[in-house]
């Protein structure tokens, strides 16, 4: 949830792609279920996409999924690169000094990746 919360105070804007959310504060959409429902789905994307890193077909399967499920919402590659931007604070904040800037580079390779792949489905 941490993630969202600061996409949330980085973007505010990106608080309109949630209507559960509208006129709500950050402590106020903490303490909600649908920002703790969505996020752990998100984590469990996340988690889905890098188990199946060694089965590239279905990774893209799952890639694609998730850029149909967001593009009828008008949230592409753009959106998707402002929680790239702030990933790497966020292995730094949640993972302490288990954090190096090898890891950091890996996962921003991976959105990377993942963004660009969410850009060619949304725009097929």
């Amino acid at each position: 949830m941490t993630l969202f919360l600061t996409l949330f105070s980085t973007y505010p804007d990106t608080l309109n792609y949630f209507k559960a959310f509208e006129n709500k504060s950050l402590d106020e959409i903490k303490g909600m279920s649908d920002m703790r429902a969505h996020a752990t789905a998100v984590m469990y994307a996340m988690d889905s996409l890098i188990d199946n890193v060694d089965d590239p077909e279905c990774m893209v399967g799952l890639v694609r999924k998730i850029a149909r499920n967001h593009k009828g919402r008008n949230i592409g590659k753009a959106r998707f690169e402002q929680l790239r931007s702030l990933y790497g604070n966020y292995l730094d904040t949640n993972l302490g000094n288990r954090s190096s800037a090898a890891t950091k580079s890996a996962w921003d390779k991976f959105l990377s990746y993942m963004n660009n792949l969410i850009e060619k489905e949304q725009n097929a």
